[in-house]
């Protein structure tokens, strides 16, 4: 029988790297022992004793903390901070630009609350991904959690074969299949992706020829071009030749032109200057110029949101951030709608 001194074959599930700092050590001697057993008799001295084994980890933590240690931790987080500022900043950016174009801008079935509750679901989607990458979800450092614009595509083609397979149903029962359409594709998504990283088959994307990649992500961009003219301009996206007439009439083309200018200018920008809160910088200065000049000119908030320069968001100030909730309703769900044409959509 192996006696408690003696060393017992070192567990499977303990990597090479990881099998000291499993190990448990005295804090009285160096003695040490592989195991689990927290409180053992050690026979190793000329007088037995009993002790606490601890794990030898939790020793070099002890060990660690010092005013050295901690002043390097400090020192770290404050350097960060201007990267998390400007994280931030893309966030508070985008939650707008995405919580607007989550549901088609031109479609009637919509709630008129879908614009803040696009707004909400991206904040919360937000942080509960941040929460998750910075508690250790991710292999990467500074992972920003934020949602993906290459899903914005896909998300209205759902609503628009949704509608096609309801068509005559409630605006209710549209809103709660899309909402549940939505739900369970990014549930899908995920548990893809995890399979991805799991089984690391990342390398597959290398099978798939470059000019396909190239023309998805053109596609996406496309989308974008075409999804800024219709949420800024409010004309509905139509590949017909009055459509084109219409975006190019000034009191259309001054509005997404501006936008295109300043995406321009902030490209021409990058190209000379390289610093790292440039980005934060400039968009902290349009609305400033912005403002400057519409009130030098005694532009009016509300003449402003008339002409399409501001958003003109429905007035329900005191509606909560939970109210996308409250569009589920799973006993209205068309199930086949869900499964025979948003889910296919999302593969």
């Amino acid at each position: 029988m192996t006696s408690p001194m003696t060393s017992p074959k070192k567990p499977s599930f303990l990597l090479p790297t990881h099998r000291q700092s499993a190990s448990l050590q005295c804090p009285d001697c160096t003695h040490s022992q592989y195991g689990t057993s927290a409180s053992q008799r050690c026979t190793s001295h000329e007088h037995s004793h009993e002790h606490r084994f601890y794990p030898s980890y939790w020793l070099h933590l002890r060990s660690q903390c010092t005013l050295k240690t901690v002043g390097s931790v400090a020192q770290t987080g404050i350097k960060a901070i201007p990267a998390v500022c400007l994280a931030v900043m893309l966030n508070l950016l985008d939650a707008m630009s995405y919580g607007i174009i989550v549901f088609p801008a031109s479609s009637t079935y919509v709630p008129d609350s879908a614009v803040q509750s696009g707004i909400s679901m991206f904040f919360a989607s937000t942080i509960i991904s941040q929460l998750i990458f910075t508690c250790g979800g991710s292999a990467f450092k500074g992972a920003v959690g934020s949602m993906m614009i290459e899903v914005m595509p896909f998300l209205h083609i759902m609503c628009e074969t949704i509608v096609k397979e309801m068509s005559g149903s409630s605006t209710h029962d549209i809103t709660a299949t899309i909402m549940t359409s939505y739900a369970m594709s990014t549930l899908l998504t995920g548990i893809v992706f995890l399979i991805l990283g799991i089984f690391k088959l990342g390398s597959l994307i290398q099978f798939f020829p470059r000019h396909i990649l190239i023309g998805c992500i053109g596609g996406i961009g496309l989308f974008l071009i075409f999804t800024g003219i219709e949420v800024t301009s409010d004309i509905k996206q139509e590949f017909t030749l009055s459509y084109l007439y219409r975006i190019f009439e000034l009191s259309a083309f001054k509005l997404w032109g501006t936008s295109l200018a300043i995406a321009l200018l902030l490209k021409t920008i990058q190209q000379h200057v390289n610093y790292n809160l440039l980005i934060p910088i400039f968009y902290t200065c349009v609305p400033i110029v912005f403002y400057t000049i519409t009130f030098a000119m005694g532009l009016s908030i509300e003449t402003l949101r008339a002409e399409h320069w501001l958003f003109d968001l429905p007035n329900s100030s005191e509606m909560p951030y939970w109210t996308y909730f409250t569009y589920f309703d799973f006993g209205v769900v068309n199930w086949r709608a869900v499964a025979c044409k948003s889910i296919s959509c999302d593969f």
